[in-house]
């Protein structure tokens, strides 16, 4: 059917019934507040009653004409909650495949028994795990790619460079395969290029080397300032040598492991 002006919304529709018990009075409390007689269509041994005349009603209060009897079928039928409205009910579930929330999300509480699943959730703010405290708040979820460097190195060629990260919260996890070509002025000893400022001291594992200027017994990298610097030894020995020289011409190392940032 054709219509001018905007195309309608799709509208919900929702009609609750109570029933009540009579007690030979008159006086009854609706569950839901109306504004005349004619919201409500109310029935006495599913005999309909007459608005205004058999009944009255004031917010939630039914003031019958006659007496109800217990033994009576005495219910009503709320004919204003039938009105349609882009209000989505909040007893019926919500499916769709896309959605955009303009305004707070909350829930006082909430439960998914089965799967849930979605193919994209953009949050604006952060989001409670677990509990609704300081420790449970998660404001970021991040994950890329990132171009390994030796630090300073200006005129270091590389043969590949490759660097990944998943950041959720202040936990960074990255991986890196860097394989040099020529060193030039590169570090031999400090990995740059990292996707988040660090925190002194967390420790990426190495999983793969080849090519390095020395014969490690053990080596690995500790997170600092200008970013990862290899440590390690080359016999065994009590003590690890911090910064120790490892990447020269053809060097390849690959490692990964988590640390901390305070972005």
């Amino acid at each position: 059917m054709p219509y001018l002006g905007n195309t309608p919304a799709s509208r919900f529709t929702s009609m609750d019934k109570q029933t009540i018990t009579g007690d030979g009075g008159t006086d009854y409390t609706l569950d839901h507040a109306v504004g005349s007689e004619q919201e409500i269509e109310v029935f006495v041994n599913n005999v309909r009653q007459e608005p205004s005349v058999a009944y009255t009603v004031s917010g939630t209060d039914l003031t019958m004409t006659g007496n109800v009897a217990s033994t009576d079928d005495f219910y009503v039928v709320f004919q204003g909650k039938a009105q349609q409205s882009v209000t989505h009910p909040t007893n019926s579930a919500l499916q769709a495949t896309s959605g955009t929330f303009s305004g707070a999300l909350s829930a006082t509480t909430g439960t998914f028994s089965g799967a849930t699943s979605s193919t994209d959730l953009t949050l604006s703010g952060g989001l409670y795990v677990g509990g609704t405290g300081s420790a449970n708040y998660l404001d970021d979820y991040e994950e890329g790619t990132w171009t390994p460097v030796l630090v300073g190195g200006t005129t270091t060629t590389y043969t590949s460079q490759i660097g990944r990260y998943t950041k959720i919260g202040q936990l960074v996890h990255v991986y890196f395969d860097l394989h040099i070509n020529a060193v030039g002025n590169g570090s031999t000893n400090t990995v740059g290029g990292l996707p988040f400022a660090t925190v002194n001291n967390d420790a990426l594992a190495v999983s793969y080397w080849s090519g390095l200027v020395v014969s490690p017994y053990f080596i690995s990298f500790q997170m600092g300032g200008s970013g990862a610097l290899s440590v390690g030894t080359t016999s065994g020995t009590p003590n690890i040598t911090n910064g120790i020289g490892i990447f020269g011409n053809s060097s390849r190392i690959i490692a990964s492991g988590s640390y901390r940032t305070s972005a």
